[in-house]
């Protein structure tokens, strides 16, 4: 936005260049996987877009059935995006295929 670009353009670049580095750091650092980008990022994406709808339902639930506080509901569905996102791209994304003793 300080460049003149509008806050919805802002929020989209935002994101990309977010998603991004998150692809990065979780491929090269967090996995090491030596897997194709054109194979794993689709799939991280993926996993990321389900771990935000499984955030937001949480996140609904404790608000609106258990009327637990805003920001323990946040905590608690924030650690469910976390524990999906970690172990989708671990099982999902990031799976190394078994061949010649690599898993």
């Amino acid at each position: 936005m300080f460049f003149g670009i509008n806050q919805f353009l802002s929020n989209v670049i935002g994101y990309a260049v977010g998603i991004t580095v998150f692809y990065m750091l979780n491929r090269n650092f967090n996995f090491r996987s030596e897997k194709p980008t054109r194979e794993t990022f689709p799939n991280f994406v993926g996993v990321l877009l389900t771990a935000y709808v499984i955030n937001f339902a949480v996140l609904s639930v404790c608000l609106k059935v258990l009327y637990l506080n805003k920001y323990v509901s946040q905590l608690i569905s924030g650690g469910f995006y976390t524990l999906f996102g970690f172990f989708g791209n671990r099982y999902v994304t990031f799976v190394e295929d078994k061949q010649n003793g690599e898993v």
